[in-house]
């Protein structure tokens, strides 16, 4: 007697990435996983993605949204789609990602025998150094309340875990995730925009009891940092912004009111100028105070710095979603 296997809705987000995502199409094209349905959700793009998809891949379901909605909402179009449908399992992927032939065989096979699990995510290389892995877990700093990838430029053959095991969050590049269990906990908060929605998604799977867990057979490439088409500096004032702000965003909804404060503090004082007194030359006490504040607050000039404030005092003012204008020229993608 044969078992159907569980159908997987695979949810592809695209702006302007033609290339990346037809990419990611053509390895999701060899998946050895046969009851899968691929949804690329187009963010309003302006290039010929959708065109080019509907000629290439015309199996593919194409959302529309209009606009460029971000990384949060923009998924969470393709999710409420897959959530009206009789989905067993939605599997979030990164359009700048190259999956291994078996990677979603591998994790629904996990996600069958783990059926507390509500994220799953693979063992995720960097594209361009493909034995290096990018994630293999999340580690948590709690003295300064910071984050890092487990394993992170590690070579694979020095990696020896083979069996699936237990992390804090999911790759935000790679999340599949049992429909049902999405249902109760709810989709991406859509106020982040672009960073650690995947870090509350996973903070509330975990406080609802399910289990994030890294599966090492599964395997994926991303290409990092190809989502912005921005000037490297235009790219670093949209990511730190992103971060600041969002980071406390997140801290303030999922972090009792002792940690979240202390991350307050923390933030706050990351951004206060360093003020540091020179001595060593025989200038006058004035003199040497007068050029240690220049030097000090010489920082405001950074634009990377400047973003970063105003990440901050967007946080305080309530003013989330989007990034302001001014910060980018043209983003070329949504992460």
């Amino acid at each position: 007697m044969l078992t159907l296997q569980p159908q997987v809705f695979i949810i592809i987000l695209n702006w302007n990435g033609k290339i990346d995502t037809l990419a990611c199409l053509n390895s999701l094209q060899k998946s050895t996983y046969s009851n899968q349905e691929i949804i690329v959700v187009d963010n309003g793009s302006r290039d010929d993605s959708v065109e080019q998809i509907k000629v290439l891949y015309p199996e593919v379901i194409i959302l529309e949204t209009g606009e460029n909605l971000g990384y949060a909402e923009g998924n969470n179009v393709g999710l409420r789609y897959v959530l009206g449908l009789a989905s067993d399992y939605v599997f979030i992927i990164n359009n700048d990602t190259i999956v291994s032939e078996n990677c979603v065989a591998e994790l629904i096979d996990i996600a069958i025998k783990m059926p507390n699990a509500g994220i799953l995510s693979p063992l995720v290389m960097y594209y361009d150094e493909p034995e290096v892995i990018w994630y293999a877990g999340t580690l948590f700093d709690e003295i300064n309340y910071h984050f890092s990838r487990d394993a992170d430029g590690q070579h694979i053959n020095n990696f020896d875990r083979k069996a699936p095991y237990k992390t804090i969050t999911g790759a935000g590049c790679a999340l599949l995730m049992p429909s049902e269990v999405l249902s109760k906990v709810g989709l991406f908060h859509k106020d982040y925009f672009l960073y650690w929605e995947e870090m509350d998604l996973s903070y509330r799977m975990t406080k609802s009891s399910y289990d994030i867990v890294v599966v090492p057979s599964a395997k994926m490439w991303h290409k990092i940092g190809s989502s912005f088409d921005l000037h490297k500096e235009d790219a670093s004032k949209v990511k730190n912004y992103f971060w600041q702000r969002n980071r406390l965003l997140w801290a303030k909804r999922n972090l009792t009111s002792l940690a979240k404060w202390k991350i307050y503090f923390l933030s706050l004082k990351s951004l206060l100028p360093r003020i540091h007194i020179n001595r060593d030359h025989n200038y006058p006490i004035h003199k040497s105070v007068f050029w240690s504040l220049k030097e000090a607050l010489s920082v405001f000039l950074d634009p990377v710095y400047r973003a970063k404030i105003l990440g901050f005092f967007h946080f305080v003012l309530g003013r989330f979603g989007d990034c302001p204008d001014s910060l980018k020229m043209s983003i070329k993608n949504t992460r």
